[in-house]
């Protein structure tokens, strides 16, 4: 009897052996995973952040750029109303003249 209970000990303890170097095995291929995750992970969110800051760069860019083509369209439209304010008293200046003296 006491053989027996030595035997079933010993296969206790080699089931329990067992069990340990798999427990070992999943954590260390969790932790393993774990890692690559968090790897993933930050390389994804240094991607997006690099993404985000390229856009905001091109977006105040592009912003700048509207501006000073807003700024240039309106000494155009400022030229333009000069331009026609000169034709108007050019106009008027031939109307008198040919009022005057034909």
């Amino acid at each position: 009897e006491l053989a027996g209970a030595q035997d079933t000990l010993a296969s206790t303890k080699n089931d329990l052996e067992l069990a340990q170097e798999e427990l070992k095995a999943h954590k260390s291929e969790a932790d393993a995973k774990h890692k690559t995750a968090q790897a993933d992970y930050k390389d994804l969110n240094d991607s997006m952040t690099s993404l985000v800051e390229d856009a905001n760069s091109k977006a105040k860019e592009l912003e700048a750029k509207l501006g000073e083509a807003t700024r240039k369209a309106e000494e155009k439209d400022k030229k333009i109303e000069e331009l026609e304010a000169q034709l108007k008293v050019r106009d008027a200046e031939i109307v008198e003249a040919r009022a005057n003296g034909g």
